[in-house]
């Protein structure tokens, strides 16, 4: 069910400027069906919607470009091609942000976000942070992106946000491109994921499905990936 609408003006400088690209994912990231265990369809009524999650995701990937994730592990991230809205163009999609672990106030904050980053005139928009906006509700969350962690809760904080819309207008002809990404905090264990869905600029989807050659080198990544995964650090 549709919560609400979320805007969140926090506008970082980046120093650089990011060079035009296609969509691209790295780490665990891409279409899932829906229904998906505690995961209902989006406000939009979509079967099919994108997702990132930790379950799977790289050592190293997966901060939050602003740095506000906590002692960042691994994730994953989905980042679409770039974009030119112009003077009054939209965006839009939802999302549902998904953990099994303790994120709210525990000692293994996950991180998930959406930024929008700005390459015309470097800087980073932060649309949606979990550190900063929603907290998930108590209680774990089935879902088949959490792997082996599905349906587990580790402390306070663990469950699921419910599917929540955002919206954002633009007042320049600077161009963009948005990032979706989450990321395990402190270790390895009780995943976390980001369902998204509807990300529309100017009614044009953003979110196509990645050009091969991007999903081959993700997909060698993964296979390496699953023989060497560790943990880094045991909970009590």
């Amino acid at each position: 069910m549709l919560r609400r609408t979320l805007f969140l003006a926090q506008v970082i400088a980046i120093t650089a400027p990011v060079a035009a690209f296609g969509a691209t994912i790295v780490g665990n990231g891409g279409n899932v069906g829906v229904p998906d265990g505690s995961i209902p369809l989006p406000p939009s009524g979509d079967t099919t919607v994108q997702y990132v999650s930790t379950n799977g995701g790289v050592d190293g990937v997966g901060a939050n470009p602003d740095g506000s994730s906590t002692n960042p592990t691994d994730g994953s991230t989905y980042t679409t091609a770039t974009f030119t809205p112009g003077v009054g163009g939209s965006l839009k999609f939802a999302f549902n942000f998904i953990s099994s672990d303790g994120t709210n106030g525990g000692s293994y904050p996950d991180n998930a976000w959406v930024d929008l980053v700005d390459v015309t005139s470097p800087s980073i928009t932060e649309l949606f942070s979990s550190t900063t906006t929603v907290t998930p509700l108590s209680g774990g969350t089935n879902a088949s992106v959490l792997g082996s962690w599905s349906g587990q809760c580790y402390g306070a904080g663990c469950g699921n946000t419910g599917w929540e819309s955002v919206s954002h207008d633009f007042s320049d002809t600077d161009t963009y491109y948005l990032e979706f990404g989450v990321v395990n905090a402190n270790d390895t264990l009780y995943d976390s994921a980001l369902y998204f869905d509807g990300a529309e600029e100017n009614g044009r989807s953003l979110t196509t499905t990645p050009e091969p050659g991007t999903l081959a080198i993700i997909g060698s990544g993964l296979l390496a990936l699953a023989g060497v995964r560790r943990l880094r650090r045991s909970k009590n």
